[in-house]
């Protein structure tokens, strides 16, 4: 779980310094630690899934920059708005394959 936040500072959407990885069941104290960016981060690549109410699911690879977190790959893997078995997996699978670490 990576939380986003907005930051004119740095030019629009960044990563906030709490990354927990959640294995069930977990409680809401695991949810709420929070571990050294570095360290948790470390050799992990990043992808985003969302929805959107114009394109529907999308999936969009990332790449790490050093001292900067993650940047969004230009374009996004598209699943609109019905998204049949098996296609999310793959998707995902291929956004983590162009993900850079």
């Amino acid at each position: 779980m990576v939380p986003t936040g907005s930051s004119k500072k740095f030019g629009g959407a960044v990563d906030i310094n709490i990354v927990n990885e959640l294995k069930s069941p977990y409680t809401n104290d695991a949810i709420e630690d929070i571990k050294g960016w570095s360290n948790a981060v470390r050799n992990k690549k990043f992808i985003s899934c969302y929805w959107n109410d114009d394109i529907g699911y999308g999936i969009t690879p990332t790449n790490k920059v050093t001292y900067k977190g993650y940047q969004h790959q230009g374009d996004a893997i598209v699943l609109g708005n019905k998204v049949k078995p098996g296609e999310l997996a793959n998707s995902a699978k291929r956004a983590i394959e162009k993900s850079k670490s």
